[in-house]
């Protein structure tokens, strides 16, 4: 971890949904990307409407290792001052708001963005 990288922790919430996801390795890989954007600037991603402080990212629809992992949505609350990002929560997406990408057999689409 760079010293300038955010510090990630993970609320208990967020731990029960994650397991609530799937097949648990696909389900880390595909998150990968948003725990990447997450230490770089988790200031960049959009925020909940309606929630104070609360930003969300979302994962396209993979294929990883056999396993099929459904488009997934994080909630988390960066904390600024201190640069802690908590994960709240995350879940399979509704089929209509599901993201896509390109090739499902591969970690990142066309554009090069995991996520």
């Amino acid at each position: 971890m760079r010293e300038e990288d955010w510090e990630i922790i993970e609320e208990r919430a967020y731990t029960d949904s994650l397991s609530r996801c799937g097949d648990i390795q696909a389900v880390e890989a595909a998150l990968y990307g948003i725990d990447y954007g997450l230490r770089r600037n988790p200031m960049n991603f959009p925020l909940v409407p309606g929630l104070v402080e609360t930003h969300f990212a979302k994962t396209r629809l993979r294929v990883i290792e056999g396993s099929v992992v459904p488009s997934l949505r994080m909630w988390f609350r960066p904390r600024p001052q201190d640069r802690v990002v908590f994960k709240l929560y995350v879940e399979p997406c509704p089929p209509r708001e599901m993201k896509f990408g390109e090739n499902f057999w591969d970690t990142k689409d066309d554009d090069g963005i995991p996520f």
